[in-house]
């Protein structure tokens, strides 16, 4: 079949049950020809579903191209979506690359975040908090720094994967831990960033007079470090996130400090990048995310930003049935 007659039947094709139209009937002249239009039959062995998917498949590139990133709606599947695309565009130059929600997962309620590098976490194993910070402080008591570094490196190198059991306490006092021990083996430096990622998990906790004061200065340092980048504002839509130990309720918002953090929401497990400068970051759902694509909201703006640029899609167009929307660039 000609891509003449192919535009043809995407012209003239409109989803059953519309006033005027019936499912089993179609008239097809392909352009430029004479003599009666082809009627479909349901007899016929090539089903209009069928017909209609060889024309626009045929017009779908088979590797990537210059040209619009075509995401549909629930109700939607390849070919409507392509179908669609084309009348809008005017042109074959796209690729369809699905539904939205097949980008983020089948469960509605699973977590998504935007605003923020997350990594998820597959299969790695959650350690055991308590033996760990029980072993470093009993190797520190004993000034045996070495020891107790290896010790807490048993936490501190699972993190963020195996962090997700870590109450807010213990994720502290991990990374507090190390940096007692790492000063007190003479390395100032390794102390003041292990401090550094203590802090930034809770910058409000006072130092424990429970240890001798020769690392307090250094401490304090990274404490006074911390506190001069500017807070970034968390806003939770999720149930069931946990995030540095804390459990968060939906519809909670929380200041944490850029850096490094813990994120949970039931058996799953990721570690949060919060980068200075941010202009906030969302804990919401995938059924939330799916509707902002659908209806154009500023979340799904966000959402589409993110994913165009770590897919580097310059051009977005999102069918929804009728509706199509347009995103344009990801800078």
């Amino acid at each position: 079949m000609s891509a003449e007659g192919c535009a043809e039947l995407s012209r003239r094709r409109r989803p059953a049950g519309r006033p005027g139209v019936t499912a089993n009937t179609l008239s097809f002249v392909p352009k430029g020809s004479t003599g009666e239009p082809l009627g479909y039959h349901p007899a016929m062995r090539i089903s209009l579903p069928a017909l209609l998917a060889a024309c626009v498949l045929a017009t779908i590139p088979t590797v990537a191209v210059a040209g619009p990133v075509i995401l549909h709606g629930p109700d939607d599947d390849a070919v409507s979506a392509a179908t669609r695309a084309k009348e809008v565009l005017g042109s074959g130059e796209f690729r369809v690359a699905g539904a939205v929600s097949a980008l983020l997962g089948d469960d509605p309620g699973a977590l998504v975040v935007i605003g923020g590098a997350v990594i998820r976490c597959d299969g790695e194993a959650r350690v055991d908090f308590g033996a760990a910070l029980r072993e470093a402080t009993r190797w520190v008591d004993q000034m045996e720094y070495s020891s107790a570094i290896r010790a807490i490196d048993a936490v501190v190198d699972a993190l963020p994967c195996g962090g997700g059991d870590g109450t807010s306490t213990q994720l502290f006092e991990a990374w507090f831990l190390r940096g007692i021990a790492q000063f007190n083996d003479g390395d100032e430096a390794a102390a003041k960033a292990s401090f550094a990622r203590a802090t930034t998990l809770d910058p409000a906790r006072k130092w424990d007079d429970a240890f001798p004061w020769t690392p307090k200065p250094v401490y304090l340092e990274a404490l006074q470090e911390t506190l001069a980048r500017p807070t970034v504002l968390v806003r939770v839509a999720a149930e069931g996130v946990v995030l540095d130990g804390t459990p968060l309720s939906a519809g909670a918002s929380v200041m944490v400090q850029p850096g490094e953090h813990v994120l949970t929401q039931g058996a799953a497990t990721f570690g949060l990048t919060v980068v200075p400068d941010s202009v906030g970051v969302r804990l919401t759902t995938v059924g939330a995310v799916v509707e902002a694509v659908l209806g154009g909201t500023e979340q799904g703006a966000a959402w589409l930003r993110e994913v165009s640029l770590a897919e580097q899609w310059d051009e977005v167009l999102v069918v929804d049935g009728e509706d199509v929307r347009r995103f344009r660039g990801y800078g």
